[in-house]
């Protein structure tokens, strides 16, 4: 079992490599095919051993070896953020890892993007809904369709009457969200989410790395919400009717 997880680290670290180039080059329009992967600064083309990910990093001294600049640490921290949740995959029965895995890479991918533009790209969450939806029609569970509709019309009225609280990527990611979830942690989602998301912006505006009025990427706050969810909402939502039945 832990083997499995080991194993499914270094695979989660190799494709959080490959979510760094998406991350990078999508917002500029860039083909994440060609060129081949290359230096941003010098665009010096990296060789083989120049991409073992997060070990490169390391003994390059975050340091690109040709030029010298300084290599951006997003790049061993979303390759050990994806190679930790492919381990903790490891560890779902099936169709449910399959499902998880393809959330999460696709969440990665969006949420470091809405951290850097503010942007969520129709090219990643249209996708993702779509693999989702016909994910969860080919296993029966129609019942979740439910919940991410419940959520998209939630945060679908959210932006009508505040546009400027959530862009429509936002609406849309939520509905993702929704078909990762049974209908009756939706409710736990929406406080563990928002508590993140006021605790997050209290924390910013009071270190004075944001105003009041400044937009706060929220995909990456959802993503967050989501993880927690998955894994400790049943407890918690059982709590909650030990607490209050």
């Amino acid at each position: 079992m832990w083997v499995n997880a080991l194993l499914f680290f270094v695979v989660g670290t190799v494709v959080g490599s490959f979510l760094n180039v998406v991350i990078y080059r999508l917002p500029r329009n860039e083909s994440i095919a060609f060129p081949p992967s290359h230096c941003p600064k010098c665009n010096h083309k990296l060789a083989p051993w120049d991409l073992i990910p997060i070990l490169s990093y390391l003994f390059l001294e975050g340091r690109c070896r040709y030029c010298g600049e300084p290599i951006s640490w997003q790049y061993p921290v979303v390759e050990t953020i994806t190679g930790l949740l492919f381990a903790v995959a490891s560890f779902l029965p099936l169709p449910e890892m399959i499902f998880f895995i393809i959330f999460v890479c696709f969440s990665i991918a969006i949420s470091w993007i809405d951290l850097q533009t503010m942007l969520i790209p129709e090219v990643l969450i249209l996708p993702l809904i779509a693999v989702l939806v016909l994910s969860r029609t080919y296993t029966y569970q129609w019942f979740i369709l439910t919940g991410a509709f419940s959520l998209f019309l939630i945060h679908l009225i959210i932006h009508l009457i505040v546009p400027d609280g959530f862009g429509m990527g936002d609406v849309f990611y939520a509905a993702a969200v929704g078909l990762m979830l049974s209908p009756h942690l939706l409710l736990v989602w929406f406080v563990t989410t928002y508590a993140l998301g006021t605790i997050v912006g209290l924390s910013l505006i009071g270190l004075n790395k944001m105003e009041r009025k400044t937009p706060l990427p929220f995909a990456p706050i959802m993503f967050a919400g989501t993880l927690i969810t998955y894994f400790f909402g049943s407890y918690i939502y059982n709590w909650y009717l030990t607490l209050f039945l």
